[in-house]
């Protein structure tokens, strides 16, 4: 088990005016899974994979990742995780502007303590896996969306996550630059990677190992995908 979700609670707010987006979910993730987290705008998706991915703290219950407890661990170690365990990928791409492609990708390598020329090099070989050698020093402004969406892609690879959390990665783009990423997301599930994807994408949906529905902050129910 790769994610132990136990009666997790998210509050926003105090008395009348409190907002419970996530009210004592459980959830269990294992190893090489590919999840869709679906449900109406609102319904708490994006809460609860923030949460998992320590990019906010719950209110009450637990998150344990790979047998440690979010809980036990400080602000460093939560960076910690955020760097070298969790890969994400947003909606919005989230690049930095006034970097290249390969020097978005290089980034998290740098900041993990790589070497510049060893992050370099790497970051090349991830930027090729999403055919985009020829937009290595493209700026994200020169890129199409779908294109950066695939540097975010490859930025999410950098340092061999454990997880992959991706929040509705086929949201701003057309149909044909959506395939294509979810053929890529398809992809690296196949190579063996774990990931949790919050999406409104029906075809999204129909190609991951399983759907979980949240409504109200809650598990409505979930749902095996044959294969």
């Amino acid at each position: 088990m790769i994610i132990n979700v136990k009666n997790l609670w998210k509050t926003y707010g105090h008395g009348d005016t409190a907002v419970h987006a996530v009210r004592g979910i459980d959830l269990n993730v294992k190893e090489g899974e590919f999840i869709a987290l679906m449900g109406p705008s609102g319904s708490g998706k994006s809460s609860l994979l923030h949460l998992i991915g320590a990019m906010d703290s719950p209110t009450d219950g637990e998150i344990i990742f790979k047998g440690k407890n979010y809980s036990k661990l400080n602000p460093k170690q939560k960076t910690d995780l955020r760097l070298r365990r969790i890969g994400f990928i947003f909606q919005t791409f989230n690049l930095i502007p006034s970097l290249s492609a390969i020097e978005n990708v290089a980034l998290p390598m740098k900041l993990a303590g790589i070497s510049r020329k060893e992050a370099n090099e790497k970051a090349k070989q991830l930027l090729g896996k999403v055919n985009l050698l020829d937009r290595l020093e493209h700026m994200p402004s020169k890129l199409s969306g779908g294109q950066r969406q695939r540097v975010a892609i490859a930025r999410a690879l950098a340092n061999h996550p454990d997880l992959i959390l991706a929040d509705e990665p086929t949201g701003n783009l057309d149909s044909e630059n959506g395939k294509i990423i979810i053929d890529l997301l398809e992809k690296l599930h196949s190579d063996g990677h774990t990931i949790l994807i919050v999406t409104h994408d029906p075809e999204l949906s129909e190609r991951v190992s399983r759907v979980v529905y949240i409504r109200d902050g809650q598990l409505n129910d979930y749902q095996p995908v044959e294969q």
